[in-house]
């Protein structure tokens, strides 16, 4: 990982600083993004990364492989598990991956909102 010179600003949660990710002689420019000082709401999410699955070859959930958000603005990680609507990319305001009412999914497993938190199991680019 090494600090990019890109930045952003979340009226929620303050300067983002963005990381980009160098491995095996592959370079994913800005794959990732941090807040080092957080407004104090988000206090908990300083030191943490988040990637986006759209800027790497791949990235897993468990055994499951990670479908990237539409857009790439959002950098949401998309799995079977999470209830959409999910917005997306240009010219598609949601995308609806099931019924957001069922709170099972068609593996039978309980769904987990887009709020939830993962484990990252592995990623790779």
């Amino acid at each position: 990982m090494q600090p990019a010179a890109a930045s952003s600003w979340c009226e929620f949660k303050g300067q983002a600083k963005y990381w980009s990710l160098n491995v095996g002689g592959q370079r994913a420019e800005n794959a990732a993004w941090s807040y080092p000082s957080p407004s104090p709401a988000f206090a908990e999410i300083a030191g943490y990364l988040a990637f986006y699955a759209s800027r790497v070859d791949e990235c897993w959930v468990d055994d499951e492989r990670v479908q990237p958000q539409l857009g790439d603005f959002y950098g949401g990680w998309i799995t079977s598990r999470i209830v959409g609507p999910f917005k997306g990319g240009a010219g598609r305001a949601m995308v609806d991956r099931g019924d957001p009412a069922s709170p099972v999914g068609a593996d039978g497993r309980q769904r987990r909102t887009s709020r939830s938190l993962y484990r990252l199991r592995h990623l790779t680019i």
